[in-house]
C-alpha cells in the first residue's frame, strides 16, 4: 500500500512541477512516508519517475488492446483505438506534463538504451562473434545528445574490433556539420555513410549506404543506386519510409519498395520505423528491425535487434528482444 502511495504522491507532483522541480523529501511529505521507505522501493527518483512512465504506457497499451478485440472493421478499430488514446493523454495532467518536460524523458530513454546496448547487444556480439553490426540511423539524438554520451558509444564499439560496424545516419541522428558523427574521432572498425551513396567492398559483401544528411530527406534518388556485382553477397543500410503515403511520410526519404525489391539486395537493413517489421514474407529481405527499447508513448510493442545469417539462397533471421532482453539483462 505504501508503494501506491508513493507511486500516486510523485505522480500528482511531477504533473504540478515537473520531474526536475520535484524532490523526495517533497514526495515522502506528501505520501506521509520517510524518505528511507520511498528508498526500499525505488532506486531513485529517475526510478520512481520511470515507474510512473511504465504504468501508463501499461494502460495505453490495455487501450489498444481492448480496441483490437471490437468486432468492428479493422479501420473502425484504428480510429476508435487513436481516438481514445488521444482523449487519455490530453486527459492526463502527467502525460501533458512529461510532453513539455521532453528534454527529461529524452535523456531517460537515452541511458535506458545505452544500458542495453551495453549489457545485451555488445555483449552478445562478443559471445557470438558477430561479423557485422549495422545501425541504420537514430542512434541518438541530435537536440539533446552529450559528448560523454558518444565516448561512452565508442568505447563499446572498441570492445568489439573484431566486428565491421556500419551506421546510416537518420533524422533523429543527421550527418551535419556540427553532428559527432562529423566532428568526433571514431573507432577504427566504424564506417558512418553520409548523403553520397557509398560502396564499401568487403571480401565477403558489399555493403551499401546512404544517410540523412538534414533532418528531413526528400530528394534520395533509388535510381542511382546500382548493385556492381551481383555475384557478392550485398547490402544495404538506409534510413527511411517504405511506401510512404502521408505528406509527412514523405519527409523522411520515402523509398518503393518494388523498387528497392528490383534492385535485388540480399539484405536491406531498414531504420526510421520504430515498429519491429521482420518474418512477415517467407524469405524476407527487406527488415525494420525496430528501436532496442520504447521511445515514446506510442511505441508499445515489442523492441529488441535483428540477428541472422545472410545468404544468396537463403536468409535465416531471428528478433532478439522481450523476455530475452530481460533475461540478458540480468545476465
Amino acid at each position: 500500500m505504501k508503494k501506491e502511495d508513493i507511486l500516486k504522491a510523485a505522480k500528482e507532483l511531477f504533473s504540478v512541477y515537473g520531474y526536475k522541480k520535484v524532490s523526495m523529501n517533497e514526495i515522502a511529505e506528501k505520501a506521509n512516508v520517510t524518505k528511507k521507505t520511498i528508498y526500499s522501493y525505488f532506486k531513485d527518483k529517475e526510478d520512481l519517475f520511470k515507474q510512473i512512465l511504465s504504468n501508463e504506457m501499461e494502460n495505453m497499451k490495455t487501450i489498444i488492446e481492448k480496441n483490437e478485440k471490437k468486432d468492428i472493421p479493422y479501420f473502425e478499430r484504428i480510429h476508435y483505438a487513436i481516438y481514445e488514446l488521444t482523449k487519455y493523454k490530453n486527459e492526463n495532467k502527467f502525460l501533458l506534463r512529461v510532453v513539455k518536460d521532453s528534454e527529461i524523458i529524452n535523456n531517460i530513454h537515452a541511458k535506458e538504451s545505452l544500458k542495453i546496448f551495453d549489457n545485451t547487444v555488445i555483449e552478445y556480439i562478443k559471445e557470438n562473434k558477430i561479423k557485422y553490426l549495422f545501425i541504420s540511423g537514430d542512434l541518438y539524438e541530435q537536440k539533446y545528445i552529450k559528448k560523454s554520451t558518444i565516448e561512452y558509444i565508442n568505447n563499446l564499439f572498441k570492445e568489439i574490433p573484431e566486428t565491421k560496424i556500419f551506421i546510416s545516419p537518420g533524422n533523429h541522428d543527421p550527418y551535419i556539420k556540427n553532428s559527432y558523427y562529423y566532428k568526433f574521432n571514431w573507432s577504427e572498425n566504424v564506417k558512418i555513410f553520409s548523403s553520397k551513396i557509398e560502396k564499401i567492398e568487403l571480401e565477403d559483401a558489399d555493403i551499401y549506404g546512404f544517410g540523412f544528411d538534414d533532418f528531413y530527406c526528400k530528394d534520395f534518388n533509388i535510381k542511382e543506386l546500382n548493385i556492381e556485382n551481383k555475384n557478392k553477397l550485398n547490402i544495404l543500410i538506409i534510413h527511411g519510409t517504405l511506401n510512404g503515403g502521408t505528406i509527412q511520410e514523405h519527409e523522411y526519404n520515402p523509398i518503393s519498395k518494388n523498387e528497392l525489391e528490383e534492385k535485388g539486395f540480399d539484405y536491406v537493413a531498414l531504420g526510421h520505423i520504430h515498429k519491429l517489421d521482420y518474418n512477415t514474407q517467407e524469405n524476407q529481405r527487406i527488415v525494420y528491425p525496430g528501436s532496442t527499447v520504447s521511445l515514446g508513448f506510442d511505441e508499445l510493442r515489442k523492441h529488441g535487434m535483428i540477428v541472422g545469417d545472410v545468404e544468396k539462397e537463403k536468409i535465416k533471421l531471428k528478433f532478439m528482444g522481450g523476455s530475452l532482453w530481460t533475461e540478458n539483462k540480468q545476465g
